[in-house]
């Protein structure tokens, strides 16, 4: 089941709990895996608080997760801004990373 599906994941944290409610055999299980994380559309969700990130932790170990997963075979990330609200924290995430906007 999970090496057929593609798992969406909307806001960093959710991979985090991902991470702590499946069996790490169904995690790294996983082939493809798309974060679509809009920025602008944070105003009108219940998930504001996630953005930024809790924490550089919480940023830090996103990537962790993901980059620890044995059978991840697709990854696709997709962060946008449309508002620009959020562009100064977006850049200092991303540096921390080695990584600008593209």
């Amino acid at each position: 089941m999970y090496s057929q599906n593609i798992f969406d994941v909307p806001q960093p944290r959710r991979v985090l709990l991902l991470s702590y409610t499946i069996l790490p055999q169904r995690l790294h299980a996983i082939q493809s895996l798309q974060l679509y994380w809009d920025l602008g559309r944070l105003d009108y969700m219940d998930t504001i608080e996630e953005w930024p990130p809790p924490s550089e932790y919480t940023w830090e170990t996103t990537w962790e997760i993901i980059a620890a997963m044995k059978g991840l075979k697709q990854l696709k990330v997709v962060i946008e801004d449309r508002g620009g609200r959020h562009q100064e924290q977006l850049a200092k995430l991303l540096a921390h990373c080695g990584l600008s906007r593209v």
